[in-house]
């Protein structure tokens, strides 16, 4: 018997039938399910929860009802436990969670029939100064050092490895994933990259200079990050989720995680295909005249 967790964001969600719906399909199903704790005082139906730590323990795959910062903050909580997570969108865009809510149920029968595919995604791993954090800090998509509330640029020193690769000065530098690619570092003019791929993105947010652009790094990669904020503080985020101030002189260093995170594909969905309905890849403009 299958076993599902659930961690959903309330105000995404209509009401509390969509997750009843769930639990009462999974039962009739043969299968059974665990709710994140922090649903208890939504749902008012007879459910079984368990804090949101402790659910990869105890599921064989995970649920998230949200948009793609609900999918980004399971990634973080299933960690190394290697649970695939099956993303369904009730945001906006939706990039990862690609799999509508009318498509819920009819993903649930594919689990349980076993017509999926597991997609592994690269994870990045970051150890600071132990003034900022002692424990290491995991993103799924990127790893953002920025100039917080300053108004002026700040320098950040990086090399890979043992080899020198430039001082960056500007408003920030995004260190991303591949899964990443497709959000803050296409904003700021890095590349697309294929979500599989082993690699690592550096991209510079507004650099001061016409040559210092986005680059692909391997992933086995390690790149150490050397802040230099004189007017006062910068910031480190995690998945545009988690902050953390930096000052002159802190070192973070990032390589990928020793872990990747899985997440449930199906064969006909692809990431061009997303990419075009989502991004409007190829899309000729439309000019009014």
């Amino acid at each position: 018997m299958k076993t599902f967790g659930i961690i959903a964001t309330p105000h995404r969600l209509q009401s509390e039938d969509t997750i009843l719906r769930v639990v009462d399909w999974l039962a009739i199903h043969g299968a059974s399910c665990y709710l994140d704790e922090g649903l208890h005082d939504f749902i008012n139906g007879k459910c079984s929860f368990v804090p949101r730590n402790q659910l990869p323990q105890q599921c064989d795959f995970i649920i998230t009802l949200g948009g793609d910062g609900t999918l980004l903050a399971t990634a973080r909580d299933v960690g190394n436990a290697g649970v695939p997570i099956l993303g369904i969108n009730l945001g906006s865009l939706g990039f990862l969670t690609q799999q509508p809510e009318r498509a819920l149920f009819n993903s649930l029968e594919r689990i349980l029939s076993g017509e999926y595919e597991i997609e592994e995604r690269l994870v990045l791993k970051a150890n600071a100064d132990p003034s900022v954090n002692n424990d290491s800090l995991y993103a799924l998509n990127d790893m953002v050092i920025d100039r917080g509330a300053l108004s002026r640029l700040i320098t950040i020193q990086v090399r890979a490895g043992n080899d020198y690769v430039s001082l960056y000065r500007a408003d920030g530098l995004i260190i991303s994933t591949p899964t990443g690619s497709t959000a803050y570092n296409l904003s700021a003019g890095g590349p697309i990259v294929f979500p599989t791929i082993d690699a690592i993105i550096i991209c510079p947010i507004c650099p001061h200079s016409l040559t210092q652009r986005p680059m692909i790094l391997s992933g086995k990669s390690t790149i150490d990050l050397i802040v230099n904020s004189p007017h006062g503080e910068a910031s480190l985020h995690i998945d545009g989720q988690e902050a953390y101030p930096l000052i002159s002189g802190h070192k973070i260093t990032i390589r990928a995680a020793e872990y990747r995170i899985n997440l449930v594909k199906f064969s006909d969905s692809s990431f061009f295909e997303v990419l075009r309905k989502k991004m409007h890849l190829g899309r000729e403009p439309n000019i009014g005249i």
